[in-house]
């Protein structure tokens, strides 16, 4: 598998923004094209939230006034993408055909996780800065469409953006279907790393050792060892964050919610807490 495409739910916010750096970075070092997508909420679809014994009229002057505020974010947005392109020294391409690293500006009206969703699945890669504290309801739903329905690796940029990342990348491996799937979508990356460690990750339903894992990605070229986790264990996920910073890992691999989501957003578990606490980048797929 190449990473030819990625796809960047953009606005001009700080998690959009370092998104973006990290995709332009992995496009630089990939030769791939990144498609930069801001949705626009579509104005009428606020209309059947109003009620009824709303009038016409207020009807109408919230529609143009939700317009004007689309088309304010939506330039907002345009600029940014630029003035980080410019920087990033990335051309513009509309089409594929030329060899190098490219870039593309979309815009469309509608939901951003059905849109997402719809442009992830003719996507290799999908980058969402996620904010850990901002508390945003819709970047979760977007975040969570990506990982549950696109059929796409989803790279969650968090922790604060460097020069060059993926140089030391970590898999958090316990065996499991997502896990294998993460792996195998993470290929590409860590073909370019210059370490790359195992933690291998015990749970009630799985005593994987790690060897396995290092052997089949010798059979890639890929010299990967096995790294050690704190003795003093905390949760799983608090373990694979000490892990990852004694090592200077600056993106961890793993399976999302490789046990069922209910059970996680009401016990808690690795993926729930590795969104929201981790300093570093996180690929994951389902």
């Amino acid at each position: 598998m190449s990473i030819r495409r990625i796809l960047v739910p953009f606005s001009a916010s700080d998690a959009g923004e370092r998104a973006l750096h990290w995709a332009f970075g992995l496009a630089r070092g990939l030769d791939a094209h990144v498609a930069v997508l801001h949705v626009r909420a579509d104005p009428k679809a606020t209309v059947p939230l109003l009620g009824e014994g709303v009038s016409g009229a207020m009807v109408e002057e919230l529609i143009v006034l939700t317009e004007k505020e689309a088309e304010a974010r939506a330039a907002k947005a345009r600029d940014r993408f630029e003035s980080m392109r410019a920087e990033a020294g990335l051309e513009i391409r509309e089409k594929a055909g030329a060899t190098g690293s490219s870039t593309r500006f979309l815009e469309v009206v509608g939901r951003e996780d059905d849109v997402t969703v719809r442009e992830g699945r003719l996507s290799d890669l999908i980058v969402i800065g996620h904010a850990r504290d901002d508390g945003d309801p819709f970047a979760r739903a977007t975040l969570d469409a990506a990982l549950f329905e696109s059929g796409r690796p989803v790279l969650i940029a968090g922790g604060q953006p460097v020069a060059v990342t993926g140089t030391r990348i970590a898999i958090a491996w316990n065996g499991s279907a997502e896990a294998a799937r993460a792996v195998s979508s993470a290929l590409p990356l860590l073909h370019h790393a210059d370490t790359v460690r195992v933690y291998a990750v015990e749970t009630e339903v799985t005593r994987e050792s790690g060897d396995g894992l290092v052997a089949f990605l010798a059979w890639h070229g890929i010299a990967a060892a096995l790294g050690a986790l704190p003795e003093d264990k905390g949760s799983i996920g608090e373990t694979l964050l000490t892990a990852a910073a004694a090592d200077r890992i600056d993106l961890l691999v793993l399976g999302a919610y490789t046990h069922s989501r209910l059970r996680q957003l009401i016990l808690g578990g690795v993926t729930r807490h590795l969104i929201e606490h981790a300093p570093l980048p996180l690929l994951m797929a389902h």
